[in-house]
């Protein structure tokens, strides 16, 4: 279960929408945490934030990027929260970062009921909506088959599906990239 204290401070954090800036939560379990870095703001999410304000075309425009992050958790857990607490923070966009933890059911239909449920809630609360898939180190001997399933799910409800797992697998050569076989390293999240 995840703490009720970290939703305090998460809504102490993030206490009401400040109209100046795009609101965008992403969701997702230890690698979206930031398991792996080496630094306080190596995780992607930190990263992610910096770069898109720092590029951004309009500079009356700002981005407020909330990490809910939640180590060991799956598509179920984390949607649960989502439902009930999370959505109270009015995101405009979600980006939903899942799949190791949701390899566990092997016919994939949790992991695909509930990416539904965060489909329907888009539609539902109007809130555009991103599904990345985790990467893994090529290593890692898993079916990945979360992978197909949220793909399926993205083209399904007209979602926008980033394969984070082929990105990497594509950059091996660069460098470091992870930690251990499911989080990468500060350079991986840099990528």
């Amino acid at each position: 279960a995840l703490s009720p204290r970290a939703d305090e401070e998460l809504f102490s954090t993030y206490p009401s929408k400040d109209t100046n800036k795009t609101r965008i939560m992403v969701i997702g379990s230890s690698q979206t945490r930031g398991e792996g870095i080496s630094l306080a703001g190596e995780d992607f999410v930190s990263q992610f934030a910096k770069l898109l304000n720092k590029n951004c075309l309009n500079p009356d425009e700002k981005f407020e990027v909330i990490n809910v992050g939640r180590d060991g958790q799956t598509a179920e857990d984390l949607f649960i929260h989502f439902k009930n607490q999370w959505i109270k923070l009015k995101p405009e966009i979600v980006i939903v970062n899942l799949s190791s933890n949701d390899e566990e059911y092997e016919d994939g239909v949790n992991f695909a009921n509930y990416l539904e449920e965060f489909a329907q809630m888009s539609q539902k609360y109007n809130f555009k909506l991103i599904f990345v898939a985790e990467a893994v180190s090529v290593e890692y001997k898993q079916k990945l088959q979360t992978h197909q399933i949220m793909q399926k799910v993205a083209e399904e409800y007209q979602i926008t599906f980033i394969n984070m797992h082929e990105y990497l697998a594509d950059h091996l050569e660069e460098g470091i990239l992870w930690w251990d076989f499911v989080h990468p390293t500060s350079f991986g999240y840099q990528l």
